[in-house]
Formats: structure tokens, sequence, C-alpha cells
């Protein structure tokens, strides 16, 4: 196997004298779109952008689509950060274990 090294640009608009106005196209992973935002032109931050994908994954599973963010994987995602919250409180690691959402 050979290994392949790309690079990843964010790529804005309305930088160096580009006169579309600020906002965030996307990624590129060398030449090819890794990620590209749906919402472009708006100007939204990236915290916004991902806000305004959830609802939109929301509105499309309330009209009968597929899931995108599954009870599990939310908890799971708040377990975690309850873990991190109290590794800094006690200034030590802790240790995780297998919730029953996982089973």
């Amino acid at each position: 196997m050979t290994p392949i090294e790309l690079e990843f640009r964010r790529q804005n608009a309305g930088e160096n004298g580009n006169l579309e106005g600020y906002y965030f196209k996307g990624i590129l992973a060398g030449e090819e779109w890794a990620y590209r935002n749906p919402f472009a032109p708006g100007r939204l931050t990236d915290d916004e952008i991902a806000i305004a994908t959830c609802l939109a994954k929301m509105a499309d599973y309330a009209a009968g689509g597929p899931s995108f963010y599954s009870l599990a994987e939310a908890s799971q995602d708040h377990y975690l950060s309850m873990l991190i919250n109290e590794s800094l409180a006690a200034g030590a690691p802790v240790r995780s274990e297998t919730r029953i959402w996982a089973k």
C-alpha cells in the first residue's frame, strides 16, 4: 500500500480581494470537495451551520426520512461530556463504562 498525502483547506469566500462576500464555502481535500456548506452564501458561523444542518435533517426525519442522530448517540455524547467535566473537577483521569444504550 502506498500512503497518500492530501492537504485539507478551509475555503472561505471574500478573502484576498475576492468580492463574493464573506462566507464559508467548504473544505477541500487536495482538489476535491470533502465538504460543501449547504447554506452558502449565508454568513453563518460553524456552530450556526451545525445547528442549521440538524434542523434541516430533523425536518427531513419528521417528513418520514431517515434518522440522523439517535437517542443512543446523543446519550453517549452527553455521557462523555459528563466524564470530561468529572475529570476536570477531579484533576485526574476517569474511566468510562459501557452504558445500557451501547448494548
